[in-house]
């Protein structure tokens, strides 16, 4: 990299933190802010960069987070801002940097803004507020919302299900709101609305912090007069028609230049929808719109099916082919971000690896291409530790706002009879992986199995530094090893191959054998002859350890950790509950309660 075009985003890898699952300080069963402070240590021994904080805003919580009635207040729910700003000093302190995810396209319907909205107030236009129209002059149904015989203004379906339009008994007109009804988005073409978002933005940039995750961010232009979309596709082409608006360049960059430039920040912005590489250049670099990079879906929408919980049949050479478009797409154009998993989707070991037998050789063989590949690697908290999906025995489990519409959207409309028909549906094998999870239609980043976790009290600090790691995380970051007695146990088949593999092992457990670094096991180099012939001398009893020995005496101290702990996270070890089940002995799960529940 010429050093003309390095940044220090450019060399970082950055771990995503969904603070309700991370880490609980007083036991109550939610992650908080003060728990993530506490585990500052575990985050500077794995070696990341950054650290990028899911919302931890004041929020009612409809979709975990994501409706915002406060940008300037932290949630009961995570601490205070005394403990927001203890978290920014200790990765600080650390240089560790931070970047708070931010949700420029809609806030909460409790967020004062749309209060005085509805009222007409000073902020009467903020929001898409529209007419209804003549229920008998369109082809799309009426809703049960409005007056008789009125139809929101268009047919465009919310991405959580259900018209996207809401109506409003005190303003007596529709409000769009393209996710839950109380989520109403914001309209950008409003200079006020923007110029309040940017105010929001430089009040955090002035707290401290070293960049954002924008959300949704290619939502925010809005097509002149609403047309309605083309019925025969997924949610009515609301997909197609918003994504990527006629004024969104114009949005971006105007935001980048009034708040991001002259400033050494991270700026990464999701982009739904059908973002190619081509739509990603334009939003990055100078030549673009300004942001560091995007987040695009290419790759974890392989194999989803029409339905939530459909899959399609998909081979190696789909995900080989996404990556190189994109690899060589954005080269000299802009950057990539790299990542696999997040709040959003599933656990990549269980998507495109084998979550079984083959638990840590398929998480190496993942974070060796993730760490690999040019650009940005973002890990989700307990990826490090190769972490698989939970699986969920009903509909009553889930929090997701999303999984809970959609599903009972299809029991009502007769496409299922049951929960029990989605699960049989994901459950079933294909292409060699697990259940993906897959997305309702056209919102690939929102997924059905997402992990409910209990949250749990972590050790004060992360594994010891003497941890092996994977090399394919470099000499600090990687998939963390369990000691022998915790590994999950070994077929006969697998025992057959490490036979042929250690021709010269010895064959009782720990003898003669040391762990590799991505936990197989190989043969440890025989002593010279005179070495060995002094042992002989001093007899058996007398024997000294071997330097091999003692080195994973030593490594399986370093994981030993207490029961209940949370390493990276999150999951359980020895015998903790985790998502309604007990599984003694091995990780299972990822970190803690509702972590993967947000869009």
């Amino acid at each position: 990299m010429d050093e003309a075009d390095r940044a220090w985003w450019k060399e970082a890898t950055v771990y995503q933190v969904y603070p309700r699952s991370f880490a609980d300080s007083d036991g109550d069963g939610v992650g908080d802010l003060a728990g993530l402070a506490a585990r500052a240590d575990y985050l500077a021994d794995l070696g990341v960069d950054a650290v990028w904080l899911n919302p931890v805003y004041e929020s009612p919580m409809a979709d975990n987070g994501y409706d915002v009635a406060d940008y300037r207040a932290i949630d009961d729910t995570f601490g205070t801002m005394a403990d927001w700003r203890a978290v920014r000093d200790a990765l600080h302190e650390r240089d560790i940097r931070l970047v708070m995810d931010f949700v420029p396209n809609h806030t909460s319907d409790e967020h004062e803004w749309f209060r005085t909205s509805r009222r007409r107030g000073a902020t009467a236009d903020w929001y898409h507020w529209a007419d209804g129209v003549d229920a008998d002059a369109v082809a799309y149904d009426a809703t049960d919302e409005g007056p008789a015989g009125e139809a929101p203004p268009n047919n465009w379906r919310s991405f959580f299900g259900g018209p996207a339009w809401a109506y409003d008994d005190e303003r007596e007109q529709w409000y769009l709101h393209l996710f839950d009804p109380k989520q109403p988005d914001l309209d950008w073409s409003v200079p006020a609305v923007r110029e309040a978002m940017y105010d929001e933005l430089r009040y955090w940039l002035d707290e401290g912090i070293d960049g954002f995750r924008l959300d949704v961010v290619n939502l925010l232009s809005k097509p002149d007069g609403y047309p309605s979309g083309d019925p025969d596709e997924p949610f009515n082409g609301t997909l197609r028609a918003v994504p990527n608006g006629p004024r969104i360049h114009e949005y971006v960059a105007e935001m980048h230049d009034a708040v991001f430039a002259d400033r050494d920040l991270l700026t990464v912005g999701e982009c739904i929808g059908d973002t190619d590489v081509d739509d990603a250049a334009r939003y990055v670099g100078a030549d673009g719109d300004g942001l560091s990079m995007v987040f695009h879906f290419d790759h974890v929408g392989i194999g989803r099916g029409e339905a939530l919980w459909e899959r399609e049949e998909w081979a190696l050479t789909d995900l080989k082919a996404v990556f190189d478009r994109w690899q060589t797409g954005l080269e000299g154009r802009g950057w990539n971000s790299l990542y696999f998993n997040n709040h959003d989707q599933p656990r990549v070991v269980s998507r495109f690896g084998d979550d079984g037998e083959y638990r840590r050789e398929s998480a190496a063989c993942i974070a060796t291409l993730l760490h690999t590949l040019r650009g940005t690697p973002y890990v989700y908290q307990g990826e490090e530790l190769g972490m698989t999906n939970p699986t969920f025995e009903s509909l009553a489990e889930f929090r997701d706002v999303e999984t809970v519409r959609t599903v009972r959207e299809a029991i009502e409309d007769g496409d299922i009879d049951s929960f029990e028909a989605v699960r049989e549906g994901a459950e079933r094998p294909l292409a060699r992986h697990q259940p993906d999870a897959d997305a309702v239609d056209g919102r690939p980043e929102r997924r059905l199995h997402r992990p409910r976790r209990r949250a749990v009290d972590p050790p004060p600090r992360g594994p010891p530094r003497g941890e092996r790691r994977s090399p394919a995380h470099g000499p600090r970051l990687g998939v963390a090893l369990l000691p022998a007695a915790d590994r999950p146990p070994r077929g006969p088949r697998r025992a057959r191959v490490r036979r042929l593999r250690e021709p010269h092992a010895r064959r009782r457990t720990g003898v003669g054998v040391q762990p590799d670094a991505v936990g197989r096991r190989r043969p440890r180099r025989r002593p010279r002859p005179g070495v060995r012939r002094a042992q002989l001398e001093r007899g058996a009893g007398a024997r000294r350890p071997a330097r091999g020995g003692r080195r994973r005496r030593r490594d399986a101290r370093a994981v030993q950790l207490p029961r209940g702990a949370v390493a990276g996270g999150g999951g359980a070890v020895r015998g903790t509950a985790v998502g309604g089940a007990r599984v003694p002995g091995r990780v299972t799960g990822a970190p803690t309660d509702t972590d993967d529940t947000n869009k």
